[in-house]
C-alpha cells in the first residue's frame, strides 16, 4: 500500500476525511494566506502516526497525506534555541538562546517573524508556550494566551512566575477548575483567527502546545484508550514501530538500522514488575497526549474548513526536539498513592528507556546532537501549492526555514534594516520552491548545544564534544548517512579527509556565532555569578527546561 493510501485509510477509519475542498485562486480574505505553525514540545520523531506511533493521529495523518513530510528536519536539540530559530530565521547563537530563553530575538541584528507579518497585515496570534525572549507583545504579537516559559496542563496549583497565563492584556488570564491547556489554546485560538477572518484580515498563529512534554499530565478519558498497549515493554515497542516505518516507506532497513539500545536504556527482561509497569503506564500516558494534541487539532482544522479558509492556510507541523531524557533512565516518577497516574497530582518525566523508545529508530534524544535529538519530521500542508508524491521527502531543512518560508508565501520580502536595526541575512531558506516539487539542494548545517558540537550535510554527519574553553576534546565521530543513517558506525578513522573537511566548516561557523565562547560564559553563570540575562522575570537558568 502507498503512503497516502495508508494514511488516508487510517485516518478516515477513525475520524472521517478532511480533505480540502477545490482550490480558489485567492482565499476569502485576500492573496495572503493565513499561516499556521503548529509546534510540539519534546515530542519523541516516530510519535505521530504518519510516522509510525501508535496513538491515534487522523487529523495530522490526513494532513500528512495531503502534504508533504520532510523526514529530515534539523532541529536544536532544545526547547528554547529551536524557538529562537524558528521565529527569527537565524542560528539560535546569534540571539543568545544557547540554554533556556536566552537573549532577546528582536533586538541588535535580529527579528521576529511577527513582526514582519503584523506589519504585511496579518493578525498576530500566540497560543502557548513562548519559553524566549523578549515578552511576545514586544516581539510581534498582537494576542497571547498562554505559558510564558514552563510546561502546565491542569489549573496551575501555584500560579507564579513559570505558569502564570497571560491573555492579550498582559494580565492574568481567568482559569476554570477543568482547564486543561491544550484545549484551552485551542479555544483561544479559534476565538482569535475567528476574530481575523471576520476583520478581513489574514492570520499567523503560531499554536505551541506543550504536550508531550513533562510532566506527563493527561485527561483520563485519553489515558484510558492506552492503557494496556505498551504492557510488551519498550523493545517490542521499538521493534513494532520499525517496521511500521519500514511499511510507510520512511526507512529503508538496508541502510536505515534499528539501533542498539543506548547506555541507561537497559533490555525490557531485565526490568522488574514495578519498573516495567510504571514504564508501560508513562507511555500510556504519552500517547494520551499525542491524541489530544491531535484532536485539538483536528478542532481547529473543522473551524478552518467551516469558515471556508482551509485551503488558503499554510500550515506547518514540527517538534522542538526529541523525546526527553531526564530524570535518569526511568525518570522522575512522583505521583502519590491517591493519585492517578498521569493526573495533575503526578509529576512523572520521560526518562531514558522511554525515550529511546519513542525517538525509534534514530540515536538518543533531547538535549544531544545526535539525531534522535535534533530531527523531526516537518508536516506541511498548503493545497494548491504542493506537488503531491508518494514518498517522503528526504531532503535536508531545518527550522531556520520555516521563516523564509512564511515570508515567501505572504508575499514579504527581509529587508536589510527594519526599525533601527540593520538585521542579519536569514540562515535559513524558503522552502516554497521544494514545495513545488524542486530539490532543497546541497546544504551543510553546523551546531552546538553545551558541550555538544556537530556538523552534517545529505550524507555526512559528525558529532563531538569539547569542554569548556576548549580544553578538553571528545574526537569527532563520522557517520555515513547514506548507510548508516542510524550512526551506528564511526568510519572516522578510515575517511580523515571528510573529518579534516567538515571539521574547517565547524571552526569557521564557530568563529562567525560565537558557540563555543557562548558556551563558556554559560558554565560561567552555572558556578554560581550572576546572570547576565532576565528571561520574562526570570533568571536563564528557570528557563533551562
Amino acid at each position: 500500500m502507498r503512503r497516502r493510501d495508508f494514511l488516508r485509510l487510517g485516518a478516515a477509519v477513525t475520524a472521517g476525511a478532511i480533505l480540502p475542498s477545490a482550490l480558489r485562486a485567492a482565499g476569502a480574505i485576500g492573496e495572503h494566506p493565513n499561516i499556521l505553525i503548529i509546534l510540539a514540545d519534546d515530542m519523541g520523531y516516530s510519535d505521530p502516526g504518519y510516522m509510525g506511533g501508535e496513538a491515534r493521529t487522523p487529523h495530522l495523518d490526513q494532513l500528512a497525506a495531503n502534504g508533504v513530510v520532510f523526514v529530515n528536519c534539523v532541529n536544536n536539540c532544545k526547547c528554547a534555541p529551536t524557538r529562537a530559530s524558528l521565529m527569527t530565521g537565524l542560528y539560535n547563537q546569534r540571539t543568545d538562546a544557547v540554554r533556556g530563553a536566552g537573549g532577546n530575538i528582536n533586538e541588535g541584528d535580529s527579528s521576529c517573524l511577527a513582526e514582519h507579518l503584523r506589519d504585511a497585515g496579518y493578525a498576530t496570534i500566540l497560543s502557548g508556550k513562548w519559553h524566549i525572549n523578549p515578552h511576545p507583545l514586544q516581539a510581534g504579537f498582537q494576542e497571547n494566551y498562554g505559558s510564558l516559559m514552563g510546561a502546565v496542563y491542569f489549573k496551575p496549583k501555584d500560579n507564579g512566575k513559570k505558569t502564570i497565563q497571560i491573555d492579550h492584556n498582559g494580565q492574568p488570564a481567568d482559569i476554570p477548575d477543568d482547564w486543561y491547556s491544550t484545549i484551552a489554546y485551542t479555544d483561544h485560538a479559534i476565538a482569535s483567527a475567528k476574530e481575523a477572518i471576520d476583520a478581513q484580515k489574514p492570520f499567523f498563529l503560531y499554536l505551541a502546545y506543550h504536550a508531550p512534554h513533562w510532566p506527563l499530565q493527561a485527561l483520563e478519558e485519553d489515558i484510558a484508550k492506552y492503557r494496556g498497549r505498551y504492557q510488551a515493554g519498550t523493545d517490542a515497542m521499538r521493534n513494532e514501530r520499525y517496521e511500521r516505518m519500514a511499511r510507510l516507506g520512511i526507512v529503508n532497513p538496508a541502510t536505515w538500522k534499528l539501533p542498539e539500545l543506548e547506555e541507561g536504556a537497559p533490555a525490557w527482561d531485565t526490568l522488574d514488575d514495578e519498573q516495567k509497569q510504571r514504564t508501560a503506564e508513562k507511555l500510556a500516558v504519552v500517547a494520551a497526549m499525542m491524541d489530544r494534541m491531535d484532536n485539538e487539532i483536528g478542532r481547529f482544522l473543522d473551524f478552518l474548513k467551516q469558515e471556508n479558509v482551509l485551503d488558503n492556510t499554510l500550515i506547518f507541523f514540527l517538534s522542538d526536539n526529541g523525546a526527553s531524557a531526564e530524570g535518569g533512565t526511568f525518570g522522575k516518577f512522583d505521583c502519590p498513592s491517591t493519585a492517578r497516574i498521569g493526573s495533575a497530582d503526578s509529576f512523572i518525566t520521560v526518562g531514558t528507556l522511554a525515550a529511546v523508545a519513542l525517538d525509534t529508530p534514530l540515536r538518543k534524544y533531547k538535549t544531544t546532537l545526535y539525531e534522535g535529538g535534533k530531527t523531526t519530521s516537518l508536516l506541511v500542508h498548503w493545497p494548491g501549492h504542493t506537488v503531491e508524491k508518494e514518498e517522503y521527502r528526504r531532503d535536508l531543512c531545518h527550522v531556520l526555514d520555516i521563516f523564509p518560508t512564511c515570508l515567501e508565501a505572504a508575499g514579504c520580502a527581509y529587508p536589510q534594516n527594519y526599525r533601527g536595526r540593520t538585521l542579519h541575512p536569514l540562515d535559513g531558506k524558503s522552502l516554497v520552491p521544494a514545495l513545488r516539487g524542486e530539490a532543497v539542494g546541497e546544504r551543510t548545517f553546523c551546531a552546538n548545544y553545551k558541550q555538544h558540537r556537530s556538523v552534517l550535510n545529505s550524507r555526512w554527519k559528525m558529532d563531538g564534544e569539547v569542554d569548556a574553553g576548549g580544553r578538553k576534546e571528545k574526537p569527532w565521530e563520522l557517520y555515513d548517512l547514506s548507510v548508516d543513517r542510524s550512526e551506528t558506525k564511526n568510519v572516522a578513522s578510515e575517511h580523515p579527509d571528510i573529518v579534516k573537511e567538515l571539521s574547517a566548516k565547524w571552526d569557521v561557523w564557530n568563529a562567525d556565532v560565537r558557540a563555543t565562547e557562548q558556551y563558556d560564559e554559560y558554565v560561567v553563570r552555572k558556578e554560581g555569578k550572576k546572570p547576565k540575562n532576565k528571561v520574562n522575570g526570570n533568571d536563564d537558568e528557570e528557563g533551562d527546561e
